[in-house]
């Protein structure tokens, strides 16, 4: 928030919000909430005391290396967080192929199994047809059977009475 009074004079909470009024635009003098005085010249009054472009140049230039220092560490944190995320992605892929890997050998096994259960099923159907051959051909011995029965009985029974 800016507040002007006094013509073009703009109020900052602090010399970094003064600097960037300033670098933003602002004709005239910011004053921070501290007292201090900027102009866009680069004098710099500091608690009634002016001081020519020198010692502004000097606190700006402290004030940048403080705020590149601040920068620099965030740049390291920052490749830090990489290489650990590098890591995550890095083991993230090998359980991925090994799980590639077990689903493959399933899709394989399956097949086997697959193949198994065709054969299976073939072998089951000749079984039942074998079965159900066996099945006519046991129903067709016992009507022969019932037919020719009673007449072995007679044949029998013609021979024992012969003796």
């Amino acid at each position: 928030m800016i507040d002007y009074f006094l013509g073009e004079v703009a109020v900052a909470q602090d010399l970094n919000a003064a600097r960037q009024l300033l670098t933003g635009g602002i004709a005239g003098k910011v004053v921070t909430l501290a007292g201090e005085i900027l102009t866009a010249d680069g004098i710099i009054t500091i608690s009634g005391k002016t001081d020519s472009g020198l010692l502004g140049r000097e606190i700006q230039i402290k004030h940048l290396q403080e705020e590149s220092d601040r920068l620099n560490l965030q740049v390291t944190e920052l490749q830090a967080n990489r290489g650990s995320l590098s890591g995550v992605i890095t083991g993230l892929d090998e359980q991925l192929q090994a799980y590639s890997g077990n689903i493959q050998n399933m899709l394989l096994e399956l097949g086997s199994m697959q193949k198994d259960n065709e054969q299976a099923n073939v072998k089951l159907r000749e079984l039942q047809t074998e079965t159900g051959t066996l099945q006519q051909e046991e129903l067709v011995r016992c009507r022969t059977e019932q037919r020719v029965g009673p007449l072995f009985q007679d044949h029998g029974n013609l021979r024992g009475g012969i003796h």
